[in-house]
């Protein structure tokens, strides 16, 4: 049952991480903050953080607050 509900977790996020894509195709930043948002979701996190790999330096692109107060 635990495995049935987390494959649906999993299908959830990854529709809701289309949608964006689907709605915004010429910007990305929804789409990182999506893809932050669903993994704090799915692995329970305090926070999460996506970083891009470009020319040998990483960026932050997305992250999510520990704080609500932190939203920007």
């Amino acid at each position: 049952m635990n495995e049935t509900r987390e494959a649906l977790e999993r299908q959830t996020a990854t529709a809701e991480i289309l949608k964006v894509i689907a709605s915004s195709p010429s910007d990305v930043q929804p789409v990182f903050d999506a893809i932050a948002a669903s993994a704090k979701r799915l692995l329970g996190g305090y926070s999460c953080a996506v970083g891009l790999l470009a020319d040998g330096q990483m960026r932050l692109e997305a992250f999510t607050p520990t704080n609500p107060a932190g939203t920007p």
